[in-house]
């Protein structure tokens, strides 16, 4: 059976694609979402009180944070980092041992976060690629190994002793894994003001909620000056633009990409229970890089959240324990670097989301990005 034509269709109701839809709403075009679920990795506990996928928002959100409700601070001094048997806050002696790679650690970062205010200014206009390879400093971050940056500035203790857990909290990975641009990136989050938030789909959604098509898309074929997009069931429909807004592993599939970042696997679970003494300090617990569990959160309600890189060894940390919900996310998220794809995959075909930078923010501009290339190309004709 083959649905009505549509100006665009977006392939995928996570924050790229909702982002997409917002501004063509606002510029008055014609398009349809095409998702299984709406909201992708935001999701919240059944009382909404808890987030389970993306979990904070940074204060350098701009445009995410307009969806939003500010819930929990998360304060820097709420965090007891482990390593090893050792455990110690993140304001502690090893700043003052190691007062000069925390000098030359905080230069390159206030470095890096001017480049990159420049460069989320320039995406909603110009690729997330384009911005990258026209700026020097910030193509070389996002193909120079982070072990490699860290060597070269000569702060491997301040790293490793401080800031490597918060880093792998938020990216589940180390500086062995990635690029120098993702560690930067997590390191900025770290150092702005986050907080547990509240998402609101209805404001986002508001106006365009009968746009919304529950299905998931198998395949789309160029045919003339139109796109085929087959849903299940045999259901198919046609659009003149399409932008692909699903997690990676999809859109490879869908667009016959060749190469792709690497991405991250995750599980979480949401605890209720009583954590052993050593764990049970502070409102965060982070953990080393060497370590499978990340992070546990303590939750308003008294829950906890546990996030691993494999299935979590609960009794370990828990006195008694029983889980509420649990889920794993594969992939949870991209590994920026050194691969860089272009939103634009031609012929009116357009890829957005965590591709190139795992944030909410990057991730909602990369949507305006298509959206206003859309926009453009309609107001030549």
């Amino acid at each position: 059976m083959v649905k009505k034509r549509y100006d665009t269709i977006i392939v995928g109701g996570g924050i790229a694609g909702l982002a997409c839809a917002r501004k063509l709403y606002e510029k008055k075009r014609s398009f349809m979402i095409i998702s299984h679920d709406i909201g992708g990795r935001i999701i919240t506990s059944k009382n909404k009180k808890v987030n389970y996928g993306a979990y904070l928002t940074s204060s350098y959100y701009n445009n995410f944070n307009k969806y939003i409700k500010l819930g929990r601070p998360v304060y820097p001094n709420k965090l007891e980092l482990h390593l090893g048997k050792k455990r110690f806050s993140i304001f502690n002696w090893y700043f003052v041992r190691y007062f000069g790679e925390a000098i030359r650690f905080y230069g390159l970062l206030y470095k890096f976060a001017k480049e990159y205010k420049k460069f989320r200014e320039l995406t909603q206009t110009i690729s997330q690629k384009e911005a990258i390879e026209g700026n020097k400093f910030l193509h070389q971050l996002y193909k120079q190994p982070a072990e490699e940056l860290v060597k070269n500035h000569r702060i491997e203790n301040i790293v490793r002793k401080v800031i490597a857990q918060p880093v792998y909290a938020i990216t589940f990975s180390s500086i062995r894994d990635g690029t120098a641009f993702p560690f930067l990136h997590a390191c900025l989050l770290i150092h702005s003001n986050m907080h547990e938030f509240e998402f609101n789909f209805k404001k986002i959604t508001k106006g365009f909620r009968k746009e919304i098509i529950h299905d998931e898309i198998s395949s789309i074929k160029r045919k003339q000056e139109m796109y085929v997009l087959k849903g299940k069931n045999r259901r198919s429909y046609k659009a003149e633009n399409v932008v692909i807004a699903t997690p990676i592993n999809i859109s490879k599939r869908l667009l016959n990409l060749k190469k792709i970042n690497q991405s991250i696997n995750c599980y979480m679970y949401h605890i209720e229970g009583m954590l052993k003494d050593k764990w049970c300090n502070e409102e965060f617990q982070l953990f080393c890089p060497n370590h499978n569990v990340a992070v546990i959160a303590h939750q308003k309600d008294g829950s906890f959240l546990v996030y691993s890189k494999k299935k979590a060894n609960l009794s370990r940390y828990f006195k008694q324990y029983k889980i509420l919900f649990q889920k794993y996310w594969s992939p949870a998220f991209t590994v920026p670097g050194p691969i860089l794809l272009d939103c634009e995959q031609g012929g009116n075909l357009y890829m957005i989301g965590d591709y190139n930078i795992c944030g909410l923010e990057d991730s909602f501009i990369t949507g305006i990005y298509a959206a206003n290339c859309i926009i453009k190309k309609e107001e030549k004709k």
